[in-house]
């Protein structure tokens, strides 16, 4: 058993002992409640902890927001640090509490779902010389509120008895000359195999952390950091259209299409995921399965890869995660469309009537006509594309 497997083996001892300490929830919240903060998103993650501050990772705010069906709550200790986070979701009648744990090795974070008495968030930061050596996170599936009637204790084997139930992450790092340049981690859970990576940390000359990456054994990298720089949000966005409509184009060039070009749909999810899949559609592949917005299986997508886009992507949606503005990442991949529209057709047979546009199904389906007008498509190819089928009145 290596470091890693032992981190894990000790997450979840730990996990198991955090269900005794529940009583902790009301001792801390009548003992520290020296101030609040109000968030619409979770704040504070452990991960970004250190002895000497603690940012909130996003924006906060003093006033307890109006109308909000789910918020969370801090509770600050008088050094500003967080000691208690309560949030509640409206509609399903469901809380969570959780208590930070603060010691001059470590710190702790430990969240229950009130309703069930299930430790459904542990996290756990080590320190030697003031930096992190080892970090721990154990969550379970659905904040723990719906476990198949397993409540308190008795949820424990539940939870364990599928890695579809909880996710753990256990990383630890190397440091020289007084800052981390490099670590180890390994992962499981949510239905994904055990997975382990590799942590590289590069900095700028005067010191300043600019980009984490983080490489998989199966070769996938990711970058889980970038620095913010002084370039505007819309700079940023600028670049990436730029960059995703090139790569879209030059993805589609690699094929051997049958005929003409119909569609090229960029498939995305608002707030987590602004690499798009691309969906093409032929007028061969509509005639064959005719329908509003036809699709292909998604065996046939094509897939950007991420990295390609990097450092960029990861600043700009860390910006707009902790702006909780989302907006510019939507704009941003419609004018992606927009030059996929007006690019494509030179370089690759397209039907008069093609059209490119971005869209997550769940939140835009009933905007999808005012999308495609942004996205550069006429008025005669929109009523070509009603009569054809493949746009609904």
């Amino acid at each position: 058993m290596d470091s890693l497997e032992q981190l894990r083996e000790d997450l979840w001892i730990r996990w198991r002992g955090a269900f005794d300490r529940i009583g902790e929830l009301r001792t801390l919240k009548v003992a520290r409640d020296d101030g609040k903060l109000y968030s619409n998103s979770a704040r504070f993650n452990l991960s970004d902890f250190r002895p000497d501050s603690f940012p909130a990772g996003g924006r906060v705010l003093k006033e307890q927001p109006r109308e909000a069906n789910f918020y969370y709550v801090y509770r600050l200790d008088e050094s500003g640090r967080p000691v208690h986070m309560s949030a509640r979701h409206e509609f399903n009648r469901i809380d969570w509490e959780g208590i930070y744990l603060y010691s001059n090795t470590e710190a702790e974070y430990i969240e229950f779902c009130l309703q069930t008495k299930v430790v459904n968030d542990y996290a756990r930061i080590a320190f030697q010389n003031a930096l992190p050596v080892t970090l721990q996170h154990f969550k379970v599936n659905g904040g723990g509120s719906h476990l198949a009637g397993h409540n308190g204790k008795k949820a424990i084997d539940f939870v364990a008895s599928s890695p579809s139930n909880y996710y753990i992450a256990v990383e630890e790092y190397d440091s020289v000359t007084g800052r981390i340049n490099s670590g180890r981690a390994l992962s499981e859970g949510l239905g994904t195999p055990l997975t382990r990576s590799v942590l590289e940390y590069s900095y700028s000359e005067s010191g300043k952390l600019l980009q984490v990456t983080r490489t998989q054994d199966t070769g996938w990298k990711t970058t889980d950091y970038a620095a913010q720089t002084a370039t505007s949000i819309s700079d940023l966005a600028d670049r990436l259209s730029d960059k995703i409509a090139a790569n879209v184009i030059e993805s589609l060039k690699k094929i051997d299409f049958a005929s003409p070009l119909l569609s090229v749909e960029l498939f995305y999810r608002q707030v987590t995921n602004y690499v798009p899949h691309i969906i093409a559609v032929t007028e061969r592949d509509f005639l064959a399965n005719p329908g509003p917005v036809a699709t292909l299986d998604q065996k046939h997508w094509i897939d950007l890869t991420d990295q390609d886009f990097e450092p960029e992507m990861t600043e700009f949606t860390e910006r707009l995660n902790a702006d909780e503005e989302w907006d510019p990442g939507t704009s941003m991949l419609r004018k992606a469309a927009l030059l996929v529209q007006q690019q494509l057709p030179h370089v690759l047979p397209a039907a008069d009537c093609f059209v490119a546009f971005p869209i997550d199904w769940e939140f835009e389906g009933q905007d999808l006509h005012a999308i495609l007008k942004e996205c550069g498509a006429t008025s005669e190819a929109l009523t070509k594309l009603k009569t054809i089928g493949w746009l609904e009145e």
